[in-house]
């Protein structure tokens, strides 16, 4: 039984020239994130600069001991200095250009991934926001990526479904997470009436865009919640589904593109997307012809963390969907209960 179980989870996806793109583009993304650092970590989070980050460091290790390495995980532990961040900056370049190129991708992969990750972390407000966490998780995932290419030659299903599940967390999490502002611009259809002139960083077009028609908006946030809500669901379908997704991702995140400038986050997102692109015929290799794959200890250890995140994805979403539904049902009873004094 349990080598039957295996034997599915190792089994090959056919998806490799997707992966091959979205590696490489990922390399793109790394090199977006990073290099523009080498003009910038000193004045941002250097030992003179607007949040140290060596004092950061310093002040977790006095409250939290040894404890902070791992809320901090940085190689700036092993030298606090502005050396070091530079340091970071262009080793986790030169990874990111080798990344873009195919060279040596399990090596450019893992020390991309480090040197941004050590960066991300003590970035303090500059760096620890929502679209730096998310690509060090991207990140990481395509370490086991090329883990997986290198021990088994192909993408497994169990590596191809982790990346097809981060795709619907990613928007399904952005639809579940308009529940939680309260008021109801959401629900009365009035949201875009106020988002193109009041979000973070809108771009010239998003005058225009605010300019238009109010059945414009009421449609425009209609197709969001069709987009972050129902269609994230298609990435578990067939390859039609697939590619219906695909096109919903593209479009709306380059209409996000448009009115307002979030960095790097759409470039990635349509990136992350490419692997719903599935070839009409896939070549598929056959796992009965190396046997010797059921017996490698290395392949059992990628294939038990690989399922370990895949968990910790799973419970990360279940966990938000049941708190939202239980602060709805507490919202219910309290209004039921008002109604019902008066």
């Amino acid at each position: 039984m349990l080598t039957r179980i295996y034997k599915i989870l190792v089994s090959d996806s056919g998806n490799l020239k997707s992966y091959n793109i979205l590696s490489r583009l990922l390399g793109l993304i790394y090199i977006i994130a990073i290099a523009p650092l080498f003009f910038q970590i000193e004045a941002l989070i250097g030992n003179e600069g607007l949040q140290p980050a060596s004092k950061l460091l310093e002040l977790a290790f006095q409250k939290e001991g040894l404890y902070a390495i791992l809320h901090f995980p940085s190689l700036f532990w092993l030298c606090p200095s502005d050396n070091m961040l530079l340091a970071l900056v262009i080793i986790g370049s030169i990874a990111a250009l080798f990344l873009l190129l195919n060279l040596y991708p399990l090596f450019s992969s893992i020390v991309a991934w480090i040197c941004f990750t050590s960066l991300c972390v003590i970035g303090g407000d500059f760096l620890v926001i929502i679209i730096d966490l998310f690509l060090s998780e991207v990140g990481f995932l395509l370490i086991l990526l090329h883990l997986s290419i290198r021990y088994f030659g192909y993408i497994p299903k169990l590596a191809h479904f982790s990346f097809l599940y981060l795709n619907f967390r990613l928007w399904f999490s952005m639809g579940m997470v308009k529940f939680y502002f309260p008021g109801s611009t959401w629900t009365d259809l009035t949201f875009f009436d106020y988002f193109f002139p009041n979000q973070p960083m809108p771009t010239p077009l998003a005058y225009h865009f605010w300019d238009l028609p109010h059945w414009t908006h009421i449609l425009a946030e209609i197709w969001l919640f069709l987009s972050q809500l129902i269609l994230p669901f298609f990435v578990f379908g067939n390859r039609r589904m697939k590619l219906f997704a695909f096109s919903a991702i593209v479009l709306t995140s380059i209409l996000i593109m448009l009115c307002g400038n979030y960095g790097y986050f759409n470039i990635l997102s349509i990136s992350l997307a490419i692997i719903l692109i599935e070839p009409k015929s896939k070549c598929i290799q056959n796992i009965e012809a190396h046997p010797i794959l059921i017996y490698n200890l290395r392949q059992y250890v990628l294939i038990a963390f690989s399922s370990i995140l895949l968990g910790m994805q799973l419970i990360y979403t279940l966990s938000h969907l049941a708190i939202k539904i239980i602060s709805i049902k507490f919202s219910y009873m309290k209004s039921s209960k008002n109604i019902h004094l008066v």
